[in-house]
């Protein structure tokens, strides 16, 4: 297991940086990086060691540009990868208020209106973000899921028997045609799962959108392909508000993207030491599950699974 660097190496690190304030961990906070609360307004992400800081690199370069267009994420303050105080690349942020969507418990019915929230911020980052300067190649590069591989692999493994591989590589079929359709190349946030969207409880709101490492460009269904599949109705209402009316491929290539993610799930082993973030891609089939049980509306219709 990791362990958080020393405090004074920390110490060091934020008075060579000019900052001098009690700092705290919180180590129940983020997957690949040591979060500390630095004073009252700072957040300190430290990438832990044997793991990579691409994500870290990625978020220097797509930060800058989303706060430049006015959209609700914490400001970068530093980036640092020299590694002179800490072995590590460490970051500095702003720090934002409220508690992460996937930490909390709304009730049901107040759920609506915070998933629309969502949805027009999504759509003012697809409007608003028309450049962001990577000279070095930083970004990521979103894509859909291989569903017909992951099916594939899921029936090679054993995890899923011949007449549900059957059944699934019928839906794939029929959902194909969704991709005719040319979809826009917007800027992505591309992993909105709700531990990375920050909400106030009273009264219920969007506060900010975390983590912007595995941010690019793509195609704009990839920011639906993390939040739950039954609530993208009430995103796309205020998501249509900002962008107009998806193309007609849109439903079908989400739910080729959710079958996907939920396959590459069910390969993964799962053992203690799995990557913390797996229960995220585990949910997709309950979500779509919940999704089906709550009888999709008419846009879901020419996308539905075949009769079994």
């Amino acid at each position: 297991m990791p362990k958080p660097p020393e405090d004074s190496c920390v110490r060091t690190w934020l008075i060579a940086h000019g900052i001098d304030a009690p700092f705290q961990l919180h180590a129940d906070l983020g997957f690949v990086n040591w979060v500390y609360f630095v004073g009252d307004d700072l957040v300190l992400r430290i990438t832990k060691e044997g793991i990579s800081d691409e994500d870290a690199r990625t978020e220097a370069v797509a930060v800058p540009a989303v706060c430049s267009a006015g959209l609700r994420t914490p400001a970068l303050i530093e980036f640092d990868s020299s590694h002179a105080c800490l072995s590590a690349t460490v970051t500095l942020y702003k720090r934002a208020n409220g508690v992460t969507l996937g930490q909390t418990h709304v009730e049901s019915i107040r759920l609506p209106p915070l998933y629309q929230d969502i949805g027009r911020e999504v759509g003012r980052l697809h409007h608003l973000v028309k450049s962001v300067p990577d000279p070095q190649g930083w970004l990521d590069r979103p894509c859909f899921f291989d569903a017909r591989s992951e099916l594939d692999r899921a029936r090679k493994s054993q995890k899923i028997e011949a007449v549900s591989y059957e059944w699934i590589a019928a839906w794939l079929d029929s959902l194909e045609p969704a991709f005719e359709t040319e979809a826009p190349r917007v800027f992505l946030h591309n992993d909105l799962h709700p531990f990375n969207t920050l909400v106030s409880l009273d009264p219920l709101r969007l506060e900010a959108v975390l983590d912007w490492g595995d941010a690019g460009w793509g195609d704009p269904v990839l920011d639906f392909g993390t939040l739950p599949i039954w609530a993208i109705d009430w995103v796309l209402s205020g998501y249509e508000e900002v962008m107009g009316e998806v193309d007609d491929g849109f439903m079908g290539r989400l739910v080729w993207h959710d079958i996907g993610a939920a396959l590459d799930a069910t390969t993964e082993p799962w053992v203690e030491t799995s990557e913390p973030w797996q229960p995220l891609t585990t949910s997709r089939w309950l979500n779509l599950t919940r999704w089906l049980a709550n009888s999709p509306g008419r846009r879901w219709r020419r996308w539905l699974p075949p009769a079994f």
